[in-house]
């Protein structure tokens, strides 16, 4: 898979774009916490918890990004099932679950609808890269036995 196609090149843009967009989104924060606040109902007691959980979400959706990049690469190189990534969809997969755990603790204090969505989301995410891990280790280890068997 080394040709880089207009798919390989359109993902590699998009997630240094989203990389860069997440960076200055997350630490802005505190600035989209009182914008938000001034746009809704909420009064002041709301801005820091607001901005912290943002701050948190935020700086593990870059780190997610981050590693999806780097497993990117790997595929890129025409060899995706290694160690790194067996290990990067496990972090992947704590992210997706504190994110989840973030909001989903964020429901009982402001419940809208699209809180919710993102606990779901995560959750499924998490879940969905455990079992993915379980995949990559699986074809790494029948891949490191059939190496050395030749």
């Amino acid at each position: 898979m080394k040709e880089n196609t207009l798919v390989h090149k359109l993902t590699k843009i998009l997630l240094d774009i989203l990389i860069v967009v997440g960076a200055v989104c997350t630490l802005g924060s505190y600035w989209l916490a009182r914008t938000l606040q001034m746009l809704g109902e909420h009064g002041a007691s709301v801005i820091i918890p607001f901005a912290l959980m943002l701050l948190i979400s935020g700086s593990l959706a870059v780190f997610i990004l981050v590693l999806l990049r780097r497993m990117f690469k790997t595929l890129l190189n025409d060899d995706p099932f290694v160690e790194e990534n067996i290990s990067s969809l496990r972090k992947i997969a704590v992210a997706s679950a504190i994110i989840s755990l973030i909001y989903f603790l964020k429901c009982f204090f402001v419940f809208t609808f699209m809180t919710l969505a993102v606990t779901v989301t995560f959750c499924i995410a998490a879940l969905f890269c455990l079992t993915l891990k379980d995949v990559f280790k699986r074809a790494y280890i029948l891949r490191r036995d059939n190496d050395l068997t030749i």
